[in-house]
């Protein structure tokens, strides 16, 4: 079961397999070691319209190829969703979505070690 459903316990946010189904199988609802990460549905949609182009372009250029799209931007590409990629898409915005998720990690990391 992934991270499709949430609950907070104790103060603390479960999700998934943390609390689901917990007491039918005679354990407490805790947060699980390997437990799933969860991101909001806003900011899940605001990664993907930045994410899938902009992040390859950041990560894996050579995997890009920009050149494939129609040139008119009056035509839209075939498959695309979100933001136009011949706009908006760029290694920047790629690496500025990489920055800010390592960003949100690395405090959600460290209170949780200081927690341990």
């Amino acid at each position: 079961l992934g991270p499709d459903i949430s609950k907070v316990v104790d103060g603390k946010e479960l999700y998934g397999m943390d609390t689901h189904r917990a007491k039918e199988h005679g354990r407490p609802e805790q947060q699980l070691d390997g437990s799933a990460y969860w991101i909001s549905d806003s900011l899940f949609f605001a990664m993907v319209e930045a994410t899938e182009t902009s992040l390859l372009m950041a990560m894996y250029p050579e995997l890009v190829q920009m050149e494939n799209l129609p040139s008119d931007t009056a035509q839209w590409p075939l498959g695309v969703g979100g933001k136009d990629p011949r706009i908006y898409a760029s290694p920047e915005v790629g690496f500025k979505a990489i920055n800010s998720q390592k960003e949100r990690m690395s405090k959600i990391l460290r209170k949780a070690l200081s927690e341990l």
